[in-house]
């Protein structure tokens, strides 16, 4: 994967391009993605307008990549957003779409891995989907032991906007582990929003957990898991959320 300007004299045999492309010897296959416009900034924030972009911004905030990691990029949305083109029942069951392809998995923005209240990587910049959609969010994982936060942002702080879209698709956590207290923050739009603010987000995205914890799974929500000294505008959830726990614990 490129993220940057490439300037080749020799030869590449495939990959992916997200940067300008100067080709002086052989590129054999790859695919070739607009590079991301905009600096981030709150005037010049980066332009998405393809599913590749906003992984691109995803692997910015995160810093993960190749990229310098920028926990406060601004972003817009210029276009709808596909990133599978199948759908989900109820239960969080993926079928693929016309692609025929296998749903992608997704890793979250501002997503450090195991949740920990000191190291926990926070988004704290803007992003505005300017009425546009994003498609085909997916994201399974698997058995945990310890705490985490998922959704299309993993962890949203204090100054964080998120606004002005709708989102589909299925989030799935199925773990045969039993998790010691109150693990994960789990929801379509973020897992954990602490002093974020949630505007005008539609989201109609199926949220599966299953667990045999005895102890709490977690916070488990529509649009956000768990929510502190946030705020949410003029937001709507339409999904299925699916609880299935075997423990004789409070559960949720």
């Amino acid at each position: 994967v490129f993220n940057g300007p490439v300037t080749n004299n020799g030869t590449i045999t495939g990959g992916t391009f997200n940067g300008t492309v100067t080709n002086n010897g052989s590129i054999t296959g790859g695919t070739f993605n607009t590079a991301i416009t905009g600096s981030g900034t709150e005037i010049d924030p980066y332009q998405i307008s393809t599913a590749a972009q906003l992984k691109l911004f995803r692997d910015i905030v995160n810093g993960t990549g190749g990229q310098t990691q920028n926990a406060g990029a601004h972003a817009k949305l210029m276009n709808d957003i596909v990133l599978n083109d199948g759908t989900f029942d109820e239960n969080g069951t993926y079928t693929p779409g016309a692609s025929g392809k296998a749903a992608e998995k997704w890793t979250p923005i501002a997503y450090s891995g195991l949740f920990n209240e000191h190291t926990t990587l926070y988004y704290t910049g803007t992003f505005d989907g300017q009425g546009h959609a994003i498609t085909g969010l997916t994201i399974q994982q698997g058995d945990v032991s310890a705490t985490l936060t998922l959704g299309l942002f993993g962890y949203a702080g204090s100054g964080a906007a998120l606004k002005n879209f709708t989102l589909t698709g299925g989030v799935t956590l199925t773990t045969s582990q039993q998790i010691a207290g109150a693990a994960c923050g789990i929801g379509s739009v973020v897992g954990h929003a602490n002093g974020a603010t949630i505007t005008d987000v539609q989201t109609s995205v199926s949220v599966t957990v299953s667990s045999p914890s005895t102890k709490n799974v977690g916070y488990v929500g529509g649009l956000a898991g768990m929510t502190t000294k946030a705020t949410l505008l003029r937001c709507g959830y339409s999904g299925t959320l699916t609880l299935t726990l075997t423990g004789s614990g409070n559960g949720l």
